[in-house]
């Protein structure tokens, strides 16, 4: 199987052994190999890459992901204009 590279577009936020960082390429080898991701170091600008397991997603506020605060609870009597509310139990 041929080596692929895949632009990230976006870029993806990280968080790596070396810091936070900005993934902006990912290079699948195949099934029996690791995919690798070609980041760029917020502290130091420096380009890395990481293997899969080395890597965890960052916090992104507008998804909701790694919220420092849980969302409030809203009541089944009140309305809510929460997206990450809507149409869910």
């Amino acid at each position: 199987m041929a080596t692929v590279i895949l632009q990230l577009d976006p870029p993806l936020y990280l968080e790596t052994p070396r810091g936070d960082a900005i993934a902006y390429f990912l290079i699948d080898e195949g099934r029996d190999h690791d995919i690798y991701w070609v980041c760029f170091i917020e502290a130091t600008r420096e380009c890395w890459t990481f293997r899969n397991p080395e890597i965890r997603r960052d916090r992104n506020w507008t998804q909701g992901i790694g919220r420092r605060f849980p969302l409030p609870v809203s009541r089944e009597s009140e309305p809510t204009t929460d997206p990450f509310k809507l149409g869910r139990q």
